[in-house]
């Protein structure tokens, strides 16, 4: 037990009817190496906060009551971190049991022994410890339950959600297609594939669709790796010792459904719901951005520390800062950073799309992108870090470049003027590794097994980055005025059929805001869902945002209702328009809108107005814009409206430069 609970307060319980969660630590896999070498995966920090306490704040905040915490290494590590959190306290509204069995390798092993131990009751919750989840269970449990009355031998419920097969969220190993009856919700098929160019077509029993009136077969789904079971489950699993995975209990059961006399349900998830698991390096870093981006909510970076801790102030462009943090006056913090507290930031540095951990020590000059430097880093001088993982205790010496997918180990310590793009782990355990420096050794990937079905090595070592991550991002020193300049010249093409289906989404969802004064934080997680839902690119979103708003007022009274409309959804467009590129995207969507509808040439000056007086758009980019719109035959309307301000602001300049003088 994890506190103390007396024997009456124990029987008390088994006697309610409570809501049950078996959380397993061990993600039985060594995606992490070598971060997981020194601690277990549940414990590694997510937005300066560890796995296994996202998943336990959700789990409390979802209603489940008492919690099997099932452990199987570095089990006291577990203890200690249970021990000293808020989740041991009297006033923690989970009861929380720890349970070790250290020669459990799989899940299937990890199933049988809660079975021998007879500790589960009834339906209970099957999670891991590194989900991060807003799911209401609720209705999960009643779907559950309510299925079980007329399909005695349901097992369990899988959750899935929808995303598209390129959608930032799909890890490859959760590349599945699943065929459900319409009517029952019944899974009929669940197959995992692997994107090769030998698997391209899947083959679907016709038994399985004969008999149905109608089935929905579904590729753009992602297991959540939540799952209702039935108390069936764990005996099933101490029947069938070839159920070592979750993905071998439902394949199994689908094939031997008549023998087992066990079926499978699917539930599907609101576009409003978040749920994943942190199962690899890239859905490390892409679970970090929508907790940033508050997609998670309420499990955002402000509203999870502990007791003891510094609160975080929520600054513009997704900026998180823990009390105390010491920056110098020519630091620079910008779009999507978490920074914890006791950290100090040197001269001249910049750290952008990254999180800093607690007591961190970056020096001058040093660059910080799209990176993650864990607690009690020391980051000396003219280090750069892209694209990078920096453990906890580690030490970048002066001149340092660690690049595409780096990780260090706990404690490692880089040496001055190195060039990394590997992994690295502080000591060189029980083989030979390279050594590059005193405690800074190479780790080998072992890529020669390949004994799994696929044909893979079994230990899949996931990039933390790949060049598509980065299609619709742009490089922070590239050329602003090039890009101004492509974005004038191009014409929108024929859009797909998803853009559209966005855009018509994100129309409706800003008017029923404006007409219900809907709060514009729902409205941006709204307009969120829906660009994972249709995988539509960040600049397309600014775009069509731009658009949508300034195609909401209608044309009888549109120059004040324009006024009215900026006016309400100024917060959604700060939320976009936070960069030069996104700038760019906003200017663009004006010129696009202006161009097809003529009542938009009486709202441009007003529009320019608004946003450059909210610091939205920069004076320099609205005068390169319309320098362009002059070499553009089609925009000669939307140069000659435009030109009373842009004369405005070229005066205002030149008195500032008077003044100056």
């Amino acid at each position: 037990m994890s506190r103390g609970k007396s024997n009456k307060d124990l029987e008390s319980l088994k006697t309610e009817d409570v809501v049950q969660a078996v959380v397993v630590a061990d993600n039985f896999s060594d995606a992490f190496v070598p971060m997981t070498n020194d601690v277990p995966s549940c414990l590694l920090p997510l937005v300066n906060t560890c796995l296994l306490d996202h998943t336990l704040e959700w789990l409390s905040n979802a209603g489940v009551q008492e919690v099997f915490l099932f452990c199987t290494r570095q089990v006291e590590k577990v203890r200690e971190h249970v021990k000293n959190s808020k989740w041991s306290s009297e006033a923690s509204p989970l009861l929380l049991n720890v349970i070790v069995s250290e020669t459990c390798l799989t899940l299937g092993d990890a199933m049988r022994d809660l079975d021998a131990k007879a500790l589960i009751r009834g339906d209970f919750i099957l999670v891991m410890g590194d989900t991060v989840a807003n799911v209401n269970l609720s209705p999960i449990l009643e779907k559950h339950r309510r299925l079980q009355k007329t399909d005695k031998g349901l097992a369990m419920t899988v959750v899935y959600k929808y995303a598209g097969p390129s959608h930032p969220g799909r890890a490859p190993q959760d590349d599945i297609l699943v065929a459900v009856d319409k009517k029952t919700s019944k899974i009929l098929f669940h197959q995992k594939r692997v994107s090769s160019p030998d698997q391209k077509k899947v083959h679907i029993p016709m038994e399985i669709i004969m008999d149905l009136p109608s089935i929905d077969i579904y590729n753009d789904l992602v297991d959540t790796h939540v799952s209702v079971c039935s108390a069936s489950v764990l005996p099933l699993f101490s029947d069938n010792f070839d159920f070592q995975t979750c993905e071998d209990f439902i394949k199994g059961l689908l094939m031997n459904e008549e023998i087992l006399a066990s079926s499978l349900a699917a539930y599907f998830l609101s576009d409003s719901e978040y749920a994943a698991s942190v199962n690899s390096w890239p859905m490390y870093r892409n679970v970090t951005q929508n907790m940033i981006h508050r997609w998670t909510y309420p499990l955002v970076p402000d509203m999870l520390i502990s007791d003891n801790e510094k609160p975080y102030q929520y600054l513009k462009g997704n900026v998180y800062k823990q009390h105390p943090v010491t920056l110098s006056r020519s630091s620079i913090i910008q779009d999507d950073c978490v920074i914890g507290g006791g950290s100090k930031v040197g001269e001249g540095s910049s750290i952008t799309r990254s999180v800093v951990g607690r007591n961190c020590q970056i020096g001058n000059g040093v660059k910080i992108e799209d990176s993650f430097v864990w607690d009690g880093c020391i980051i000396e001088d003219k280090c750069s870090i892209i694209r990078t993982v920096v453990g906890c205790n580690c030490i970048v010496r002066q001149g340092a470049s660690l690049s595409q997918g780096c990780i260090l180990g706990q404690g490692v310590q880089c040496p001055a003027k190195f060039e990394c793009s590997q992994r690295l782990q502080s000591s060189p355990g029980d083989e030979d590794f390279e050594r590059i420096g005193d405690a800074a050794y190479i780790v080998k990937l072992d890529d020669d097994e390949s004994d799994s079905e696929d044909g893979r090595a079994p230990q899949i070592w996931n990039e933390l980055f790949s060049n598509e991550n980065f299609d619709d991002e742009v490089d922070a020193d590239s050329d602003v005025s090039s890009e101004l300049s492509d974005a004038s010249d191009r014409t929108m093409s024929p859009v797909l059929d998803d853009t559209n289906l966005f855009y018509n989404e994100v129309v409706d969802s800003l008017k029923r805001g404006f007409e219900d004064k809907l709060h514009c934080d729902n409205l941006v997680l709204e307009i969120n869902s829906s660009r994972y839902a249709y995988n539509v690119s960040m600049r397309e979103v600014n775009l069509l945002v731009v658009k949508a708003i300034l195609n909401l007022p209608e044309s009888d009274s549109y120059l004040t209702q324009l006024w009215q409309m900026l006016t309400y959804f100024m917060p959604i467009l700060k939320n976009y328009i936070k960069n030069p590129v996104a700038q760019i995207d906003c200017l663009q969507a004006l010129k696009e809108v202006a161009g097809a509808e003529s009542e938009m040439l009486s709202g441009v000056v007003k529009f320019l107005k608004v946003l450059y007086d909210q610091d939205i758009l920069s004076e320099e980019l609205i005068l390169k814009w319309h320098s362009d719109l002059k070499t553009d035959p089609e925009s000669k309307d939307l140069c000659r409206v435009a030109a009373p301000f842009i004369k405005w602001l070229e005066e205002a300049e030149e008195e500032s430069e008077e003044e100056s003088e």
